[in-house]
């Protein structure tokens, strides 16, 4: 019992250790509450499995995403790493508790 606690305890220092209060950029009022505990115990620890498994496929499927980086534009890591690792990772790290909407990439 007391591992499971203490590997609670690491997930939740983890997942929120990166944002501080100062940058915090919404109003609590602008989601629906009662998504957020859902969002805390179902979607933040499925999104972080997410993230796991499809940094493995990435690394999985490397050596195909070279052979897909000969040809013009040279950018087939960048897109194979956005939809397996970085839309996961920001949908799991980034997102404000209780919002709804998709990840949006920032433009490069």
């Amino acid at each position: 019992m007391k591992k499971i606690a203490l590997i609670t305890i690491l997930f939740m220092i983890a997942a929120f250790s990166g944002v501080s209060a100062a940058e915090i950029k919404y109003r609590a009022e602008d989601y629906d509450k009662s998504f957020i505990p859902l969002d805390l115990v179902v979607y933040r620890p499925l999104g972080f499995l997410t993230t796991i498994v499809g940094t493995a496929v990435f690394i999985g499927l490397s050596p195909l995403t070279a052979f897909a980086s000969i040809p013009e534009p040279h950018d087939a890591f960048e897109k194979t790493a956005n939809i397996f690792i970085v839309a996961p990772g920001c949908y799991t790290f980034c997102r404000p508790l209780g919002d709804t909407s998709p990840v949006q990439f920032p433009d490069p």
